[in-house]
């Protein structure tokens, strides 16, 4: 193994490949990046076992040798601290390697390629093709719901079923739910659970632009292909709960307000909540006054009135998490937002003003006035 790389292409390749890699796995090949150098060039393998990433690198780099070998994950950071624009790496002997530019060489011991897990790779499976930026929007809009409690593994995944060409994408972790709706062509049903940590991963490779990602689907795993890029992760099994009937579609009260407007409101509320991690806020509707307050004994209290847009139904008072409104807020692109209300205990839904795509669904919390 021996060639010649660009520091930059190389330092770029290996951070997409490392964040899966678990410097203390028990797997001791695992502990590791995959290198494969090839006649066309160089591919980069990072593995946890539950998400693969393979990466590949045919440009700016100058092939001598091939030859495969397992290194430390923290050859990424000696890469982006070497001081030349291109670095020479060349095994020296046995699974010692070389690596060397202008001022500086690093000798690095590595791990048999032969030790690394046998991972397919073939795009095989029912074949989803998505724009790029919709897969971008679907992952900020409803991963950020997903639970961490490993006791309920369903929902620490983003549930996608499609029915008649529409792939609804829901995640909840019991105290709030978000549901996004997308239309697609020509794809067969499917209903599977992709862990949010795969969805994270995709999010931070995936560039805002008017590409596609192809997206292969089996039984147990999800391949996302992508730009020189292969995301591999196991699905979670079983069922995800039912949540559509959750998610009520008649009102008793409609408040459209200004996205900013409420949530400047509620990040100076959420000063007081700052040593005490309680972000329960109240909000109430009295006559023509809308409110926003938070009372902690410890630290004081904060009272605010909003301007708002429109509201119908009868006087409102509820409480609720602000952080999990903020969050909520935070993945709607129109500046007007619909807040329904069915009494002080029912989840509160929010919804942008002229598009019901995209649903945030709350649980309100008991907090008298």
């Amino acid at each position: 193994m021996k060639f010649k790389i660009n520091k930059q292409t190389l330092a770029n390749s290996l951070r997409k490949v490392s964040h899966v890699v678990n410097a203390k796995s028990p797997i001791l090949a695992l502990n590791g990046i995959f290198f494969d150098v090839n006649e066309k060039g160089l591919t980069l393998v990072g593995s946890d076992t539950e998400i693969t990433i393979k990466t590949n690198i045919t440009e700016n780099i100058s092939i001598k040798k091939t030859g495969k070998l397992i290194l430390p994950k923290f050859v990424e950071e000696i890469i982006r601290k070497m001081d030349d624009e291109n670095i020479e790496i060349e095994l020296i002997s046995n699974d010692l390697v070389l690596f060397k530019s202008n001022k500086s060489e690093f000798k690095i011991n590595g791990i048999d390629a032969s030790q690394f897990p046998n991972i397919d790779y073939s795009l095989t499976g029912d074949l989803i093709k998505l724009n790029n930026s919709d897969m971008i929007d679907i992952i900020n809009e409803t991963s950020f719901a997903v639970s961490t409690e490993v006791l309920r593994p369903q929902l620490t995944g983003v549930n996608f079923v499609c029915e008649n060409n529409v792939i609804t994408c829901v995640a909840t972790d019991s105290f709030r739910l978000a549901r996004k709706n997308i239309q697609v062509n020509d794809t067969k049903d499917f209903n599977i659970i992709i862990p949010g940590k795969c969805l994270s991963e995709v999010n931070k490779l995936l560039t805002n632009n008017k590409d596609n990602i192809d997206i292969y689907l089996d039984n147990q795993k999800i391949l996302f292909n992508f730009d020189d890029t292969i995301i591999i992760s196991r699905l979670i099994k079983g069922s995800y709960p039912p949540t559509a009937n959750l998610i009520p579609t008649n009102f008793e009260c409609t408040l459209v307000i200004n996205k900013k407007v409420i949530k400047d409101a509620l990040d100076r509320a959420n000063i007081l909540s700052i040593n005490t991690q309680n972000f329960t806020v109240n909000l109430e509707k009295n006559v023509d006054i809308l409110s926003i307050s938070s009372n902690n004994k410890e630290v004081g209290s904060i009272n605010e009135n909003l301007d708002y847009i429109n509201y119908i139904g009868n006087e409102i008072k509820v409480s609720f998490n602000s952080k999990y409104v903020i969050e909520a807020l935070n993945t709607f692109k129109e500046d007007n937002i619909k807040f329904q209300f069915n009494g002080k205990m029912n989840p509160i839904i929010l919804e942008q003003e002229n598009n019901n795509n995209l649903i945030q669904l709350i649980l309100p919390v008991k907090n008298p006035f």
